[in-house]
């Protein structure tokens, strides 16, 4: 096979490898995966192919990662799913199924989308998130529901994913009587009992939510799935800033605090945390969190695998330009065409629309 990509951005290197590696009978790329470099052609450009260099080493790391992650969790994810198969197969429906439903209500209305990740900085919209919820339509990993409980607002749509057990302690007293959940079926099955709106598989006959990885790439891809034109990213920092993990009163942050002990306290949790994923300094978003301020030449501490996620968000972003896709937080990391908007700026030119985004979800049963 011979694909050409002549003049083409960075980013297209990346369909390309999938392209190969869906007709390649290996599952790795690293088996098949060959780089043949022209040093005279790749001075002219340096920048060019040392950004094609990082791309398919990303895409490289992202194998070794998958098979990494179904060697530790893949009999977990078979014995979720052996559980949760009577309630699947009685009950519930996929995720095309859901669009079919409700995108064209929210292309008619044209509502722009909010999603919530879990990031440190999260913690800087708290006071607008009322004012957010009266504009958009709201979307929130399920690490971000203590954030919302204690903003008082309820999300439209809660993406959860991780099957693990401590991963469902972040719905636990979960108020999701006005929320559709999306879920996996690999998820803890407690989850699947929760008294949610209505629940949704992340995977239809004919559509499936993209998987980066993280609940957030599902998330995005459940916004662009649902229809939207727009879409506004809060607490999306792929990074540790101010050495953070998460935003405040996060579940993990709280759980590693009460566990603490004299010999292993809560900062002995967080530096492992920051040491385990091979962290190195990155270019921040908009400004600089450790030095000085100058806008978008800041570092910000980040790490292997989450510089992975960051790479399926500027792959996605690339893969669908019609999308226009705007950070409402700073100071992570930075993400090509990902745009700062100031809050306040996103607020003042949306209109307030009550009710607007709760009706299109009401047309679900």
């Amino acid at each position: 096979n011979l694909i050409i990509i002549p003049d083409g951005e960075p980013a297209a290197i990346v369909h390309a490898l999938d392209v190969i590696s869906s007709k390649n009978s290996c599952n790795s790329c690293n088996s098949w995966l060959k780089i043949l470099k022209n040093p005279s052609l790749s001075k002219l450009d340096a920048q060019y192919y040392a950004s094609i260099e990082n791309i398919i080493a990303a895409y490289q790391s992202k194998d070794a990662v998958n098979e990494a992650t179904l060697k530790k969790f893949g009999a977990l994810w078979e014995r979720n799913s052996r559980k949760n198969k009577a309630i699947i197969e009685g009950l519930l429906q996929g995720i095309d199924t859901l669009a079919q439903t409700i995108r064209p209500e929210i292309q008619a209305k044209n509502l722009p989308f909010v999603l919530l990740a879990a990031g440190p900085s999260l913690d800087t919209i708290a006071d607008k998130m009322h004012a957010l919820a009266e504009r958009a339509v709201i979307i929130a990993v399920d690490t971000a529901l203590n954030f919302l409980r204690q903003t008082g607002v309820s999300a439209h749509f809660v993406l959860a994913c991780d099957g693990q057990f401590w991963n469902s302690k972040h719905l636990e007293r979960a108020d999701l009587s006005k929320s559709i959940l999306v879920v996996e079926p690999t998820v803890y099955p407690s989850v699947m009992r929760l008294n949610a709106k209505a629940i949704y598989l992340s995977a239809g006959e004919k559509e499936k939510l993209g998987q980066g990885g993280s609940v957030a790439t599902s998330s995005w891809d459940l916004a662009r799935l649902l229809g939207a034109k727009e879409i506004y990213i809060a607490g999306l920092d792929l990074a540790y800033p101010g050495y953070k993990t998460h935003y405040k009163a996060a579940v993990f942050e709280k759980m590693a605090l009460r566990s603490g002990s004299r010999l292993s306290p809560l900062e002995t949790k967080s530096f492992q945390a920051l040491r385990g994923g091979q962290p190195y300094y990155a270019t921040a978003s908009y400004t600089d969190v450790v030095g000085n301020n100058t806008p978008g030449k800041g570092k910000v501490l980040t790490d292997k695998r989450l510089s992975l996620y960051a790479a399926w968000f500027e792959n996605a972003f690339s893969a669908y330009p019609e999308i226009k896709n705007y950070s409402l937080t700073q100071g992570g990391l930075a993400i090509a065409g990902l745009e700062y908007m100031d809050v306040d700026a996103f607020l003042a030119q949306n209109n307030i629309r009550v009710g607007e985004a709760d009706s299109c979800v009401f047309v679900v049963n």
